[in-house]
């Protein structure tokens, strides 16, 4: 009933309601059979009467919360729950779920999917319109001088990590998100070590570097972050190793997924969760090789928001991503210079254990594994500064991390090593795939330098490969075809010992040729104008005496080839390309206390023999 005018009062939330409205309140509280909290006190009539709808009493009901947008113009609340405050994406179902519910409690009815619309559309604008800018993370933030991981208990607890050390807060500084598949981490325990970790994932001690090095990423959460690529014969422990290493960092429901068949389900997938891992793929096509390239970078993917309009949607997500099969997986020279690809040996059947035994140990041990990484990494950033950076490699913020985590923790500083063979062994793959890098190296290893045009390098690289593989599609049939795929191979052929280099002119000329000793150094002036050492009838040996020399020795007929490596500073490498056959030999020796390496190649490329003198 419309009260008097007299009687007509502006009601704000929490005042108290005229008797006659408040009567009919409190019958909504008696109703229930019990008596109002705060939140029922909200008048369910405006101050002239009339009854409130229910995307009023919503938009009412969420004034006390606070609002607030991210960069990409997204809204967001923040709903205390006991003492946690959970961050909600506005437009999100656990948002819908809490209005409904807050309506419930104060009418003990269910809200209409229009007033939820309208409730939700409200407040949305408020924080776009209104709100402050925050950046919003998922499981990992990585600040200016700390590293905040969500553990996605039911506290909303979080590890504060910095150079002095690591502690759980009960509130977080920064806005994480959660996903409906995330799941809670534990309470991570000081004292514990690594190397605990070790016995649940199958991976040699060559390589096991390789693995602490990808989680101390993973937990860092700073780009460009390096693949994981776990490639091993049926037996070899692929996903349960691939399961182990996201438990200690982004544990899911569906801890590995089904490979996406394009790029949009691929930006879906890294959406909802923090680490990517893809189980049991078939090989990898370039459309899947540049989406995982995209995750490691964080670059962005735009898209049309409607097929109405044309505006574009750009959605950019940096995510550590992990791919497991028994196919080489990886052939393509971006992703190869990005990730890192362990040895998985095939278990024994005395290292099979059941299941559920492996399990129980490793959720165990899962505490004190992550209390020790979490060590590692707050090591790290406290030597990062003073840690020079590696030789060789693409991700060399990530290495030097894990090198001074190494270092700052006392541990054997071995990362280094396993990285740079890594890279060595992801380039020779890399090249080993592609018809046309392979003929490139093969020209150089026999001609030692070369130049000339796109035309005749075509021309010359198609002399030395059969038909079958000129056929490829990766083998190029035009000019322009050539400085593509020369441009793409450019990275792991460097990482080979091959530099490629271009000449302006009349003519646009190519220029190939091997770097010295000094494997890094990749400038042009580093390839010599004159032939290599040929290696004929009468000449048998070749003394190599210069510091951090690369000696390349062609033979060109049955004679054995002899190369001396004398160094006494540093180590060399040696190569010798046999030009006839392999049978025909070729020996090392060495006159120093250094371990030196060397490579021996037969005519078609291929390494048949290699050692250490």
């Amino acid at each position: 009933k419309k009260p008097e005018a007299e009687n007509s009062t502006k009601l704000n939330i929490g005042d108290a309601a005229p008797d006659h409205i408040a009567d009919a309140d409190n019958m909504v509280s008696d109703a229930a059979g019990g008596v109002a909290t705060d939140a029922e006190r909200l008048s369910l009539f405006d101050a002239e009467g009339r009854r409130k709808s229910q995307a009023t009493l919503m938009i009412e009901l969420a004034s006390s919360l606070e609002l607030f947008k991210d960069p990409q113009e997204r809204g967001y609340a923040i709903v205390p729950v006991g003492v946690a405050r959970q961050v909600l994406p506005i437009r999100s179902k656990a948002f819908h779920a809490h209005l409904e519910h807050e309506l419930y409690k104060l009418t003990k009815k269910g809200a209409g999917g229009q007033a939820k619309q309208d409730a939700v559309d409200t407040l949305d604008a408020k924080a776009r319109f209104e709100g402050a800018t925050r950046e919003v993370f998922i499981r990992v933030a990585a600040t200016t001088d700390a590293v905040y991981l969500d553990l996605c208990d039911e506290q909303w607890r979080v590890v504060e990590v910095r150079a002095s050390g690591w502690q759980v807060l009960d509130e977080s500084p920064v806005m994480f998100v959660r996903r409906q598949d995330m799941k809670a981490l534990p309470i991570p325990v000081a004292g514990g070590d690594t190397d605990q970790l070790r016995q649940f994932v199958n991976v040699t001690d060559q390589d096991w570097p390789l693995i602490y090095g990808w989680l101390l990423a993973a937990l860092r959460g700073t780009t460009p972050f390096p693949v994981m690529i776990l490639q091993g014969e049926q037996g070899s422990g692929k996903s349960t190793t691939a399961r182990a290493l996201r438990e200690l960092v982004d544990p899911s429901g569906s801890p590995l997924q089904a490979p996406p068949r394009k790029a949009e389900d691929m930006t879906a997938i890294a959406a909802n969760c923090y680490v990517v891992a893809l189980d049991n793929l078939s090989g990898m096509d370039a459309e899947m090789s540049d989406g995982i390239c995209r995750l490691s970078t964080g670059s962005g993917i735009s898209k049309r928001q409607l097929y109405t309009d044309n505006d574009l949607v750009t959605v950019a997500l940096a995510r550590p991503v992990m791919v497991n099969g028994i196919d080489q997986l990886a052939s393509r020279a971006d992703l190869m210079s990005r990730a890192v690809q362990p040895e998985l040996p095939l278990l024994p059947d005395a290292n099979k254990h059941g299941e559920s035994e492996l399990w129980r140990k490793y959720y165990a041990k899962r505490p004190a594994i992550l209390g020790a990484l979490l060590d590692m990494l707050a090591a790290g950033l406290s030597g990062f500064a003073e840690q020079l950076p590696p030789k060789v490699g693409r991700l060399r913020d990530w290495a030097r991390l894990v090198s001074a985590a190494e270092r700052s923790s006392g541990k054997p500083c071995i990362f280094a090593d396993a990285y740079g063979e890594n890279v060595h062994a992801g380039a020779a793959q890399t090249v080993e795939a592609s018809p046309f890098a392979s003929a490139v190296k093969r020209l150089v290893m026999r001609k030692g330098t070369w130049q000339g045009t796109a035309t005749e390098l075509l021309r010359d690289t198609r002399a030395i490969t059969d038909e079958h593989e000129q056929k490829s599609k990766d083998f190029p049939s035009t000019n322009r075809a050539v400085s593509n795929a020369l441009t793409r191979a450019a990275p792991a052929l460097r990482a080979m010992g091959i530099v490629i280099g271009h000449q302006h002119g009349s003519q646009r000329l190519i220029r190939l040729g091997q770097q010295e000793q000094d494997r890094k150094t990749s400038s042009l002036s580093s390839l010599s104008s004159k032939p290599l050492p040929l290696l004929g009838s009468g000449e048998s040996n070749i003394v190599v005496t210069s510091s951090n020399q690369r000696s390349n020795i062609v033979a060109n007929d049955d004679k054995a080839a002899l190369a001396t490596i004398n160094d006494d500073a540093s180590d060399d490498v040696a190569t010798i390309t046999e030009g006839v056959k392999a049978s025909s030999g070729a020996g090392f020796d060495d006159n120093d206390d250094n371990d030196d390496k060397f490579t021996a190649y037969s005519d078609s490329g291929q390494a048949w023999d290699e050692g250490v003198v």
